[in-house]
């Protein structure tokens, strides 16, 4: 595992910040629960397609010891399949429910998170 910081944090840009990861387990943790929801409730869902986005407080980030620096986090899922937008929409709010990595989001004071789950065209 390879995590640096961009030049204007002090890194040298090479590789992924420990935030980068941290979009990286929640959309991989999301897909992994939208296999296992679709099933259930024998939806055809071919494909999901995520976008996190993460925006952080710099000034609590830098504080020492550090504060709780996510301001928002922005998670857009686009759903594949036999499917229509009202399953799409219910398919987000249990993923939403059950994914633990987003839980850890959820419950962070002052994070706003906001889902937005659409059908693929």
């Amino acid at each position: 595992l390879h995590c640096d910081y961009p030049e204007a944090w002090g890194g040298e840009n090479k590789g992924p910040n420990p935030c980068e990861y941290l979009m990286v387990g929640l959309i991989g943790c999301e897909q992994m629960t939208v296999t296992e929801v679709a099933k259930e409730m024998g939806w055809d869902v071919t494909k999901a397609e995520f976008k996190a986005v993460m925006t952080l407080d710099m000034e609590k980030a830098a504080t020492k010891p550090c504060q709780q620096p996510v301001k928002t986090l922005t998670l857009t899922a686009t759903v594949h399949g036999d499917i229509t937008q009202e399953q799409v929409t219910e398919l987000g709010e249990l993923v939403h429910s059950r994914c633990t990595v987003a839980a850890i989001f959820r419950h962070l004071p002052g994070c706003e998170c906001v889902h937005v789950w659409t059908k693929a065209e």
